[in-house]
């Protein structure tokens, strides 16, 4: 985990752009590789943080939905 932070999507923005269109498949749950990473990341991050926490709130963290965040 990077530094035991929270990323934004705006920390991912240039990275993103210097992606090869190869690189920016989605995968079958609609994400891209990139999107799946930092969702993931950020998911290992709020554990670390927090112990309980309703889906409303991690969606906002990690900027989706409630439902995208239960999944």
């Amino acid at each position: 985990m990077y530094m035991e932070q929270l990323l934004r999507r705006s920390d991912i923005a240039a990275f993103d752009q210097s992606l090869l269109p190869h690189q920016k498949a989605q995968l079958a749950n609609g994400f891209t590789v990139l999107e799946q990473a930092f969702l993931e990341h950020n998911m290992l991050a709020v554990s670390k943080i927090y112990t309980s926490m309703r889906f409303q709130e991690l969606g906002t963290l990690l900027g989706v939905d409630a439902t995208r965040a239960e999944k």
